[in-house]
């Protein structure tokens, strides 16, 4: 056999045995080494040990694709490697499955998410940023922006809803300390906000402030929707259908 042939079977090989020994380190790791409440650790261990089981299997394979006779490893091969195949089919359809499900369970999380609305207003223009006002509804599934005279309209990811959801908490618990949080700062308005959440069981959480460079400096969280939104119209860069 030559030894280019030798090597890329014995790499199948390596990595055949690799994928069985991850299942059977996986297994041992679950039946018998997980502690009573393994809570969110579980997992990593049950992992660590399929990749130790992984790491031995590899390393035993390597000296049988290095020494047997041709025909005895072209045989193990095989065999293994139909295993190894069916395994990786089986951790493939169980990640995808996972992945399937995450995003489900996402999905329903964002369905139920607090169906607020903001409007973020600018007193300046700049090339990134050729708009004065922008403005998210998560009850529309939306998001609007103002741009030389036009209202321009995009649809509202639940990913994105749930950054401006976290950033107006952000904003929401400014006001909890400080109801007027730019009361008696000096200069004039670089920010106007005006935002709405509904809550489940209390009033809805309101905001609405005109708020000066100085109010940003005591409070810089109050920055977070603006961030918020220029990290949104970044990703999708401007709404193209307007008004």
């Amino acid at each position: 056999m030559r030894k280019a042939t030798r090597f890329g079977v014995g790499l199948v090989l390596v990595l055949s045995l690799g994928l069985i020994g991850f299942m059977l380190g996986m297994r041992i790791g679950a039946a018998c080494c997980l502690p009573q409440f393994p809570g969110l650790a579980g997992g990593a261990i049950v992992l660590g040990y399929g990749l130790m089981g992984a790491v031995a299997a590899g390393t035993l394979a390597i000296p049988m694709a290095i020494y047997l006779p041709a025909r005895w490893l072209v045989g193990t091969t095989l065999v293994l490697g139909v295993v190894g195949g069916g395994i990786a089919g089986v951790i493939l359809q169980s990640y995808m499955a996972s992945r399937a499900a995450t995003a489900e369970h996402m999905r329903q999380a964002h369905e139920r998410m607090n169906k607020f609305s903001v409007t973020l207003g600018f007193t300046d223009r700049t090339a990134a940023r050729p708009y004065t006002q922008a403005s998210f509804d998560w009850g529309a599934r939306e998001y609007r922006i103002v741009r030389d005279g036009r209202t321009c309209s995009a649809a509202l990811t639940g990913e994105q809803g749930a950054r401006m959801l976290k950033a107006l908490r952000e904003v929401g618990g400014v006001m909890y300390a400080d109801p007027y949080p730019c009361a008696g700062t000096l200069g004039a308005a670089v920010r106007k906000l005006d935002m709405t959440i509904p809550e489940a069981t209390s009033p809805p959480t309101t905001a609405r402030l005109a708020i000066t460079a100085a109010c940003l400096e005591r409070y810089p969280a109050l920055e977070a929707p603006f961030t918020a939104a220029r990290d949104i119209l970044a990703e999708r860069q401007q709404p193209q259908s307007c008004d």
